[in-house]
């Protein structure tokens, strides 16, 4: 086993790629770039999950306000339509947008888009969604679903949205905005089964009477702190499911998620479902928080055994993850209690270099007196101190394993 662990010790430095005096540029997806810290105030701001948050609930327009500019990662869901009246189909899910982007200090405008009402016996489709937007970027509101208000469905009326919404009868389904949302389904035909809302992660589905088609599913992000999905479709009249638990049924009839964006469940003969209202999320990653602290014996361990449980001392493995971790704990010049965050970079980079280098026999140490304090100037700046005092060590750690 610490023969295995080894060659992954040793395929990992092959595969890392020194770059002299920009050692922090390290080609190794697992360590993560730092992210510009932004302070801000504005909406709810949480925390969890390794990120900062900041979400917008209310609909309409709000104001955040950054201090101290960085890179944030924004969800921006616009409000979930309305299911159709009547023999309906499903609302359309509102439009989502995911990306990235940096921001600098300043005022920004973000608009959370309302759900829209259900279709009613005057006006039997429902209205689209509302739009939601932030830093330059705006998700389309879903598209309402249809129905009648006479008997007669339109076969060939469609309503376009974020997501489009689902046909009632014979009705066909609108269409999704491309990078958005996606299709609403047509009608099952002359029964009156309404299709379902198009949902952000798939179409909606048609109806094959008696029963409704479901709501397109939506998609699930963690940028609010937890795992949630969002933007799920309507499902259409007469038994259809919405997307992903925030979409309504289509009968019994409920509403779409509020701020999950979700589409209206299509009229049942009693009810018809309202949209889901939007929501305007975003954070940062969290480096104080991001992967959790691990004692250094307790990483040696893995990397020996397999195991982040620290053998016994009387056990052969025991001894030889006491004597390493004692070994590198003095080339990193930190007391062998110490803990570190394997996912960051400042971290990490430190940590493989001096491991490397204890099992090579390195004895030298070239850190300072609190390597995983320093931030990311230390991991950038270590290479050059390698190179400076003991150029031998970094050829050690990536030819001699």
């Amino acid at each position: 086993m610490f023969r295995t662990s080894k060659l992954i010790l040793v395929l990992v430095l092959i595969g890392t790629t020194l770059r002299g005096s920009q050692f922090g540029q390290m080609n190794f997806a697992y360590w993560q770039s730092p992210v510009s810290g932004v302070v801000a105030s504005g909406g709810t701001a949480t925390s969890g999950n390794s990120y900062n948050q900041w979400s917008f609930t209310t609909t309409g327009s709000n104001t955040f306000t950054v201090t101290t500019g960085g890179t944030v990662y924004y969800a921006i869901v616009a409000g979930g339509a309305g299911g159709g009246y009547n023999g309906g189909g499903g609302g359309g899910a509102g439009g989502v947008i995911l990306g990235q982007t940096t921001l600098t200090a300043g005022t920004y405008t973000i608009v959370v888009g309302a759900g829209s009402a259900g279709g009613t016996s005057s006006q039997s489709i429902a209205s689209n969604g509302s739009n939601s937007s932030a830093f330059g970027f705006t998700a389309v509101g879903g598209g309402g679903g249809l129905g009648s208000t006479t008997g007669v469905f339109p076969a060939n009326t469609f309503t376009s949205g974020g997501s489009g919404g689902g046909g009632a009868s014979s009705g066909t389904g609108g269409a999704g905005t491309s990078g958005q949302g996606n299709n609403g389904a047509a009608g099952g035909g002359v029964g009156g089964d309404g299709g379902g809302g198009g949902g952000a992660g798939s179409a909606g589905v048609s109806g094959i009477a008696p029963t409704g088609g479901n709501g397109g599913s939506g998609i699930s992000s963690s940028i609010s702190g937890s795992s949630l999905f969002y933007a799920g479709g309507g499902g259409g009249y007469n038994g259809g499911t919405g997307g992903s638990g925030v979409g309504g049924n289509g009968g019994p009839t409920t509403s779409g998620a509020t701020n999950r964006g979700g589409g209206g469940g299509g009229w049942d003969g009693i009810t018809v479902g309202n949209g889901g209202s939007g929501v305007v999320s975003f954070g940062m990653q969290n480096f104080s928080s991001f992967g959790g602290s691990l004692s250094i014996a307790s990483v040696v361990s893995r990397l020996i055994t397999g195991s982040p449980e620290v053998p016994s001392t009387n056990t052969f493995f025991g001894q030889h993850v006491n004597t390493m971790t004692g070994n590198l704990c003095n080339v990193l010049n930190v007391p062998i209690t110490s803990t570190i965050e394997m996912r960051r970079s400042d971290n990490a980079i430190p940590f493989m270099l001096g491991f490397s280098g204890v099992m090579a026999g390195e004895s030298f140490s070239p850190f300072g007196s609190s390597p995983f304090t320093n931030g990311w100037k230390l991991a950038s700046s270590t290479g050059n101190d390698l190179q400076r005092y003991n150029p031998q060590f970094l050829i050690t750690c990536q030819t001699s394993l």
